[in-house]
Protein backbone atom coordinates (compact mmCIF):
# COMPACT_ATOMS: atom_id res chain seq x y z
CA UNK A 1 0.00 0.00 0.00
CA UNK A 2 1.54 3.36 -1.00
CA UNK A 3 2.16 5.89 1.76
CA UNK A 4 -0.36 8.69 2.11
CA UNK A 5 0.96 12.07 0.96
CA UNK A 6 2.19 14.17 3.88
CA UNK A 7 -0.07 16.97 5.02
CA UNK A 8 0.97 20.52 4.20
CA UNK A 9 0.29 23.69 6.18
CA UNK A 10 -2.64 24.44 3.84
CA UNK A 11 -4.04 20.94 4.44
CA UNK A 12 -3.84 21.43 8.20
CA UNK A 13 -5.63 24.80 8.08
CA UNK A 14 -8.39 23.25 5.97
CA UNK A 15 -8.72 20.29 8.39
CA UNK A 16 -8.93 22.62 11.37
CA UNK A 17 -11.83 24.49 9.79
CA UNK A 18 -13.59 21.34 8.58
CA UNK A 19 -13.32 19.47 11.89
CA UNK A 20 -14.12 22.43 14.17
CA UNK A 21 -10.75 22.40 15.92
CA UNK A 22 -10.50 25.26 18.40
CA UNK A 23 -7.08 24.67 19.96
CA UNK A 24 -3.81 23.29 18.58
CA UNK A 25 -1.26 21.89 20.98
CA UNK A 26 2.37 22.23 19.95
CA UNK A 27 4.35 19.23 21.19
CA UNK A 28 8.09 18.74 21.71
CA UNK A 29 10.28 16.92 24.22
CA UNK A 30 12.90 17.90 26.72
CA UNK A 31 16.28 16.17 26.81
CA UNK A 32 14.93 13.33 28.98
CA UNK A 33 12.02 12.59 26.65
CA UNK A 34 9.27 14.21 28.70
CA UNK A 35 6.49 15.54 26.50
CA UNK A 36 6.12 19.31 26.61
CA UNK A 37 3.21 21.26 25.16
CA UNK A 38 1.61 24.64 24.85
CA UNK A 39 -1.59 25.50 23.07
CA UNK A 40 -2.39 28.12 20.46
CA UNK A 41 -5.72 29.38 19.22
CA UNK A 42 -6.60 27.82 15.86
CA UNK A 43 -6.89 31.35 14.46
CA UNK A 44 -3.13 31.78 15.06
CA UNK A 45 -2.22 28.70 13.04
CA UNK A 46 -1.21 30.48 9.82
CA UNK A 47 1.14 32.77 11.76
CA UNK A 48 2.63 29.75 13.59
CA UNK A 49 3.40 28.04 10.28
CA UNK A 50 4.94 31.21 8.92
CA UNK A 51 7.07 32.34 11.84
CA UNK A 52 6.74 29.72 14.55
CA UNK A 53 5.52 30.20 18.11
CA UNK A 54 7.89 31.68 20.67
CA UNK A 55 8.35 30.38 24.22
CA UNK A 56 10.74 30.59 27.16
CA UNK A 57 13.03 27.57 27.10
CA UNK A 58 14.84 28.25 30.37
CA UNK A 59 12.47 26.04 32.39
CA UNK A 60 12.69 23.08 29.98
CA UNK A 61 15.05 20.38 31.24
CA UNK A 62 18.28 20.47 29.25
CA UNK A 63 17.44 23.66 27.36
CA UNK A 64 19.29 26.98 27.59
CA UNK A 65 19.67 29.07 30.73
CA UNK A 66 17.63 32.22 31.36
CA UNK A 67 20.11 34.57 29.65
CA UNK A 68 19.55 32.83 26.29
CA UNK A 69 16.13 31.32 26.77
CA UNK A 70 14.16 32.55 23.74
CA UNK A 71 13.06 29.57 21.64
CA UNK A 72 10.74 29.13 18.68
CA UNK A 73 8.59 26.07 18.03
CA UNK A 74 8.09 25.41 14.32
CA UNK A 75 5.08 23.09 13.83
CA UNK A 76 5.50 20.14 11.48
CA UNK A 77 2.25 19.92 9.47
CA UNK A 78 2.86 16.27 8.59
CA UNK A 79 2.27 15.39 12.27
CA UNK A 80 -1.18 16.99 12.57
CA UNK A 81 -3.77 14.86 14.34
CA UNK A 82 -6.96 15.54 16.28
CA UNK A 83 -6.89 14.27 19.88
CA UNK A 84 -9.69 11.67 20.15
CA UNK A 85 -10.01 11.95 23.94
CA UNK A 86 -10.95 15.64 23.71
CA UNK A 87 -14.46 16.90 22.76
CA UNK A 88 -15.54 16.73 19.11
CA UNK A 89 -17.05 20.22 19.29
CA UNK A 90 -14.45 22.97 19.62
CA UNK A 91 -11.88 20.18 19.47
CA UNK A 92 -8.17 19.94 20.15
CA UNK A 93 -5.40 18.83 17.79
CA UNK A 94 -1.66 18.46 18.07
CA UNK A 95 1.49 18.85 15.98
CA UNK A 96 5.07 18.03 16.81
CA UNK A 97 7.52 20.88 16.49
CA UNK A 98 11.13 21.45 15.59
CA UNK A 99 12.79 23.90 17.97
CA UNK A 100 14.83 26.71 16.46
CA UNK A 101 16.70 29.75 17.79
CA UNK A 102 15.54 33.33 17.16
CA UNK A 103 17.85 33.48 14.13
CA UNK A 104 16.06 30.36 12.76
CA UNK A 105 18.92 27.91 13.21
CA UNK A 106 18.10 24.41 14.51
CA UNK A 107 18.42 24.41 18.28
CA UNK A 108 21.23 22.09 19.38
CA UNK A 109 19.25 20.98 22.43
CA UNK A 110 16.27 19.70 20.40
CA UNK A 111 16.16 15.87 20.49
CA UNK A 112 14.38 15.85 17.11
CA UNK A 113 17.39 17.66 15.66
CA UNK A 114 19.75 14.95 16.97
CA UNK A 115 17.73 12.25 15.22
CA UNK A 116 17.52 14.27 12.01
CA UNK A 117 21.33 14.64 11.97
CA UNK A 118 21.71 10.86 12.35
CA UNK A 119 19.30 10.23 9.48
CA UNK A 120 21.19 12.74 7.33
CA UNK A 121 24.44 10.92 8.04
CA UNK A 122 22.82 7.66 6.88
CA UNK A 123 21.70 9.43 3.72
CA UNK A 124 25.25 10.63 3.06
CA UNK A 125 26.36 7.00 3.24
CA UNK A 126 23.80 6.07 0.60
CA UNK A 127 20.94 4.74 2.76
CA UNK A 128 17.40 5.79 1.91
CA UNK A 129 15.49 4.87 5.05
CA UNK A 130 16.08 3.83 8.65
CA UNK A 131 13.01 1.94 9.86
CA UNK A 132 12.40 1.03 13.49
CA UNK A 133 9.77 -1.10 15.16
CA UNK A 134 9.84 -0.72 18.96
CA UNK A 135 7.77 -2.88 21.33
CA UNK A 136 6.82 -0.73 24.32
CA UNK A 137 5.63 -2.50 27.47
CA UNK A 138 3.89 -0.84 30.41
CA UNK A 139 1.85 -1.52 33.55
CA UNK A 140 -1.63 -0.54 34.71
CA UNK A 141 -1.99 0.20 38.43
CA UNK A 142 -4.96 1.22 40.54
CA UNK A 143 -3.18 4.33 41.84
CA UNK A 144 -0.35 6.51 40.63
CA UNK A 145 1.11 7.01 44.11
CA UNK A 146 1.74 4.55 46.94
CA UNK A 147 2.57 4.87 50.63
CA UNK A 148 6.24 4.61 51.66
CA UNK A 149 7.30 0.97 51.70
CA UNK A 150 4.21 -0.19 49.78
CA UNK A 151 4.05 -1.55 46.24
CA UNK A 152 1.71 -0.32 43.51
CA UNK A 153 -1.43 -2.46 43.13
CA UNK A 154 -2.00 -4.10 39.70
CA UNK A 155 -5.46 -4.50 38.19
CA UNK A 156 -5.06 -8.26 37.71
CA UNK A 157 -2.80 -11.24 38.22
CA UNK A 158 -2.83 -12.31 34.58
CA UNK A 159 0.18 -13.58 32.69
CA UNK A 160 1.54 -13.71 29.14
CA UNK A 161 -1.19 -13.69 26.47
CA UNK A 162 -3.94 -14.25 29.07
CA UNK A 163 -7.40 -13.42 27.78
CA UNK A 164 -9.71 -14.14 30.67
CA UNK A 165 -11.34 -12.14 33.43
CA UNK A 166 -7.80 -11.94 34.80
CA UNK A 167 -6.99 -9.44 32.03
CA UNK A 168 -8.72 -6.38 33.46
CA UNK A 169 -6.93 -4.14 30.97
CA UNK A 170 -8.66 -5.52 27.83
CA UNK A 171 -11.18 -2.71 27.48
CA UNK A 172 -8.63 -0.01 28.18
CA UNK A 173 -6.30 -1.51 25.57
CA UNK A 174 -9.15 -1.65 23.05
CA UNK A 175 -9.97 2.04 23.48
CA UNK A 176 -6.27 2.90 23.38
CA UNK A 177 -5.75 1.05 20.10
CA UNK A 178 -8.77 2.74 18.51
CA UNK A 179 -7.46 6.14 19.60
CA UNK A 180 -3.98 5.43 18.23
CA UNK A 181 -5.45 4.42 14.88
CA UNK A 182 -7.55 7.59 14.77
CA UNK A 183 -4.27 9.48 15.13
CA UNK A 184 -2.70 7.70 12.16
CA UNK A 185 -0.70 5.07 14.08
CA UNK A 186 -1.05 1.54 12.73
CA UNK A 187 -1.27 -1.07 15.50
CA UNK A 188 -0.27 -4.62 14.59
CA UNK A 189 -1.27 -6.47 17.75
CA UNK A 190 -1.81 -6.14 21.47
CA UNK A 191 -1.77 -8.49 24.44
CA UNK A 192 -1.28 -9.00 28.16
CA UNK A 193 2.40 -9.30 29.01
CA UNK A 194 4.15 -11.52 31.58
CA UNK A 195 3.77 -9.33 34.67
CA UNK A 196 0.50 -8.77 36.55
CA UNK A 197 -1.42 -6.07 34.68
CA UNK A 198 1.53 -5.60 32.30
CA UNK A 199 0.58 -4.73 28.72
CA UNK A 200 2.03 -4.46 25.24
CA UNK A 201 0.63 -2.67 22.19
CA UNK A 202 2.84 -3.06 19.13
CA UNK A 203 2.92 -0.38 16.44
CA UNK A 204 3.82 -1.21 12.84
CA UNK A 205 7.38 -0.19 11.95
CA UNK A 206 7.96 3.24 10.41
CA UNK A 207 10.83 5.55 9.58
CA UNK A 208 12.73 6.69 12.65
CA UNK A 209 11.35 10.23 12.91
CA UNK A 210 7.72 9.18 12.54
CA UNK A 211 8.24 6.34 14.99
CA UNK A 212 9.85 8.62 17.58
CA UNK A 213 6.83 10.93 17.25
CA UNK A 214 4.55 7.89 17.46
CA UNK A 215 6.27 6.63 20.63
CA UNK A 216 5.62 9.97 22.33
CA UNK A 217 2.00 9.85 21.17
CA UNK A 218 1.65 6.22 22.28
CA UNK A 219 2.77 7.03 25.82
CA UNK A 220 0.36 9.93 26.31
CA UNK A 221 -2.56 8.04 24.73
CA UNK A 222 -1.95 5.03 27.00
CA UNK A 223 -1.93 7.30 30.04
CA UNK A 224 -4.99 9.31 28.98
CA UNK A 225 -7.17 6.23 28.49
CA UNK A 226 -5.97 4.61 31.71
CA UNK A 227 -6.98 7.79 33.51
CA UNK A 228 -10.44 7.72 31.86
CA UNK A 229 -10.98 4.34 33.51
CA UNK A 230 -9.70 5.64 36.84
CA UNK A 231 -6.34 3.87 36.67
CA UNK A 232 -2.69 4.82 36.23
CA UNK A 233 -0.42 3.63 33.42
CA UNK A 234 3.34 3.72 33.85
CA UNK A 235 6.29 3.13 31.54
CA UNK A 236 8.64 2.95 34.51
CA UNK A 237 11.12 0.19 33.58
CA UNK A 238 10.92 -1.71 36.88
CA UNK A 239 7.88 -0.82 39.00
CA UNK A 240 7.41 -4.17 40.83
CA UNK A 241 9.95 -6.16 42.81
CA UNK A 242 10.16 -9.78 41.67
CA UNK A 243 8.15 -9.22 38.48
CA UNK A 244 9.16 -8.59 34.89
CA UNK A 245 10.40 -5.14 34.03
CA UNK A 246 9.06 -3.23 31.03
CA UNK A 247 11.29 -3.12 27.98
CA UNK A 248 11.31 -1.61 24.51
CA UNK A 249 12.78 -4.23 22.20
CA UNK A 250 13.63 -2.30 19.05
CA UNK A 251 13.82 -3.81 15.56
CA UNK A 252 15.93 -1.89 13.03
CA UNK A 253 16.45 -2.06 9.28
CA UNK A 254 18.27 0.07 6.72
CA UNK A 255 17.20 0.48 3.10
CA UNK A 256 19.39 1.33 0.13
CA UNK A 257 17.98 2.03 -3.34
CA UNK A 258 14.58 1.08 -1.97
CA UNK A 259 15.73 -2.40 -0.86
CA UNK A 260 16.35 -3.73 2.65
CA UNK A 261 19.54 -5.09 4.11
CA UNK A 262 19.88 -8.74 4.33
CA UNK A 263 18.96 -8.69 8.01
CA UNK A 264 16.84 -6.97 10.59
CA UNK A 265 18.65 -6.24 13.83
CA UNK A 266 16.91 -6.28 17.20
CA UNK A 267 18.31 -4.62 20.29
CA UNK A 268 16.65 -5.53 23.57
CA UNK A 269 18.14 -3.17 26.16
CA UNK A 270 16.21 0.11 25.56
CA UNK A 271 13.38 0.82 27.95
CA UNK A 272 9.98 2.41 27.23
CA UNK A 273 10.64 5.51 29.34
CA UNK A 274 13.57 6.57 27.15
CA UNK A 275 13.78 9.60 24.91
CA UNK A 276 12.96 7.85 21.60
CA UNK A 277 14.59 10.55 19.45
CA UNK A 278 17.92 10.17 21.22
CA UNK A 279 17.63 6.38 21.45
CA UNK A 280 16.99 5.94 17.73
CA UNK A 281 19.71 8.47 16.91
CA UNK A 282 22.24 6.59 19.05
CA UNK A 283 21.28 3.21 17.57
CA UNK A 284 21.60 4.53 14.03
CA UNK A 285 24.88 6.32 14.67
CA UNK A 286 26.33 3.20 16.30
CA UNK A 287 25.28 1.05 13.34
CA UNK A 288 26.70 3.49 10.83
CA UNK A 289 29.96 3.57 12.80
CA UNK A 290 30.19 -0.20 12.48
CA UNK A 291 29.51 -0.04 8.75
CA UNK A 292 32.06 2.71 8.15
CA UNK A 293 34.76 1.09 10.27
CA UNK A 294 34.07 -2.43 9.07
CA UNK A 295 33.44 -3.87 12.52
CA UNK A 296 33.16 -7.66 12.52
CA UNK A 297 30.13 -9.25 14.16
CA UNK A 298 31.06 -11.77 16.85
CA UNK A 299 29.85 -15.35 16.62
CA UNK A 300 26.32 -15.85 18.01
CA UNK A 301 26.09 -17.10 21.59
CA UNK A 302 23.68 -20.04 21.51
CA UNK A 303 23.42 -20.28 25.29
CA UNK A 304 21.14 -18.97 28.00
CA UNK A 305 23.36 -16.22 29.38
CA UNK A 306 21.35 -16.03 32.59
CA UNK A 307 22.63 -19.50 33.50
CA UNK A 308 26.32 -18.73 32.97
CA UNK A 309 28.55 -18.46 35.99
CA UNK A 310 30.97 -15.53 36.26
CA UNK A 311 33.83 -17.89 35.38
CA UNK A 312 31.98 -19.23 32.32
CA UNK A 313 31.30 -15.70 31.15
CA UNK A 314 34.96 -14.76 31.40
CA UNK A 315 36.04 -17.91 29.60
CA UNK A 316 33.60 -17.22 26.75
CA UNK A 317 34.52 -13.50 26.64
CA UNK A 318 30.95 -12.45 27.40
CA UNK A 319 30.89 -8.73 28.14
CA UNK A 320 28.33 -7.27 30.50
CA UNK A 321 26.33 -4.08 30.23
CA UNK A 322 26.75 -1.57 33.09
CA UNK A 323 25.04 -2.70 36.28
CA UNK A 324 24.27 0.79 37.62
CA UNK A 325 23.24 4.14 36.25
CA UNK A 326 26.49 5.54 37.60
CA UNK A 327 28.57 3.09 35.53
CA UNK A 328 26.49 3.77 32.43
CA UNK A 329 26.77 7.54 32.75
CA UNK A 330 30.55 7.45 33.05
CA UNK A 331 30.85 5.15 30.03
CA UNK A 332 28.66 7.58 28.07
CA UNK A 333 30.72 10.53 29.31
CA UNK A 334 33.83 8.98 27.78
CA UNK A 335 32.22 8.04 24.47
CA UNK A 336 33.09 10.03 21.34
CA UNK A 337 30.17 8.34 19.58
CA UNK A 338 27.66 9.59 22.16
CA UNK A 339 29.21 13.06 21.93
CA UNK A 340 28.81 13.08 18.14
CA UNK A 341 25.27 11.72 18.40
CA UNK A 342 24.01 14.30 20.87
CA UNK A 343 26.22 17.24 19.96
CA UNK A 344 28.29 19.08 22.56
CA UNK A 345 25.39 21.18 23.93
CA UNK A 346 23.05 18.27 24.63
CA UNK A 347 25.86 15.89 25.61
CA UNK A 348 27.08 18.15 28.43
CA UNK A 349 23.59 18.76 29.78
CA UNK A 350 22.58 15.11 29.56
CA UNK A 351 25.67 13.87 31.41
CA UNK A 352 25.25 16.55 34.08
CA UNK A 353 21.57 15.68 34.63
CA UNK A 354 22.25 11.95 34.83
CA UNK A 355 25.17 12.38 37.23
CA UNK A 356 22.89 14.40 39.51
CA UNK A 357 20.20 11.71 39.22
CA UNK A 358 22.65 8.96 40.18
CA UNK A 359 24.00 10.98 43.10
CA UNK A 360 20.47 11.60 44.37
CA UNK A 361 19.74 7.89 44.22
CA UNK A 362 23.09 6.78 45.64
CA UNK A 363 22.75 8.67 48.92
CA UNK A 364 19.27 7.34 49.77
CA UNK A 365 18.63 5.10 52.76
CA UNK A 366 16.40 2.39 51.29
CA UNK A 367 13.58 0.42 52.90
CA UNK A 368 15.62 -2.75 52.29
CA UNK A 369 18.47 -1.37 54.42
CA UNK A 370 16.13 -0.34 57.21
CA UNK A 371 14.33 -3.70 57.22
CA UNK A 372 17.59 -5.65 57.20
CA UNK A 373 19.86 -3.68 59.50
CA UNK A 374 17.86 -1.38 61.81
CA UNK A 375 16.64 -4.20 64.13
CA UNK A 376 20.08 -5.80 64.53
CA UNK A 377 22.73 -3.12 64.30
Amino acid sequence: MPDKPKMTAADVIAQVEERDVRFVRLWFTDILGQLKSFSINAAELADAFDGGAGFDGSSITGFNAIEESDMIAMPDPSTFAVLPWRPDDQGVARMFCDIVTPDRRPYEGDPRHALRRAVERASELGFDTFNVGPELEYYYFKEGQVAPGAAPEPLDQGGYFDLTTLDAGSDIRRDTVLALEQMGIHVEYTHHEVGPSQQEIDMRYADAMKMADDCMTYRIVVKEYAMKYGYHATFMPKPLYGQNGSGMHTHQSLFKDGKELAVRAEIRCPDPACNPYLTFAALLQAGLEGIEQGYELPEPMEKNLYHLTIEDGRRLSVEHLPETLGEAVELAAGSELVLRTLGEHMFNRFIEIKRQEWEGYRVQVTQWELDRYLPIL
